[in-house]
């Protein structure tokens, strides 16, 4: 059976929306408005099943205010989170995160330099440039792939 259109009464539309009276009552009062009711002072099921989508609350400004502060907080709770990670050293600094990237660039930046040192009599005997090209490209990918930690295969 279909809920009617208006409930004539408090008990009525408590039921409907499985609260209790009293939460009725709060609704409307916490509103600021009568939106949950019409000129005859009936409780209209649409304001009440909206009330329930939105977990007691109606559209507009006091919505709007409840979604500002939960923003609100959950920036607060993030700006907390980084606090205390920089407290227990969990973040870096940016020198910090500078000088690693430096270090990082300087560890394959060596080994490619070296590169034609290393590879300067075996590349002068040979003669066919596939086979310069595959020993380039070898001692190229065991430079990368110790960079990145894997094994060479």
């Amino acid at each position: 059976m279909k809920p009617p259109e208006v409930f004539q009464t408090r008990k009525a539309a408590a039921e409907y929306a499985k609260v209790s009276i009293r939460t009725i009552s709060n609704w409307v009062k916490n509103d600021g408005s009568n939106i949950l009711r019409n000129d005859k002072g009936h409780y209209i099921r649409a304001s009440v099943d909206k009330f329930i989508e939105n977990g007691g609350v109606a559209d507009g400004p006091k919505m709007r205010m409840l979604e500002t502060t939960a923003d609100y907080k959950d920036v607060k709770r993030q700006l907390a989170q980084l606090d205390l990670d920089q407290k227990e050293s969990r973040l870096i600094s940016t020198e910090e995160v500078a000088k690693g990237r430096i270090a990082r660039i300087q560890a394959v930046k060596r080994p490619l330099l070296g590169m034609g040192r290393k590879l300067a009599k075996q590349l002068s005997a040979e003669k066919n440039p596939r086979k310069v090209k595959a020993i380039i490209n070898k001692e190229a990918r065991e430079i990368i792939n110790g960079f990145a930690g894997e094994k060479v295969v």
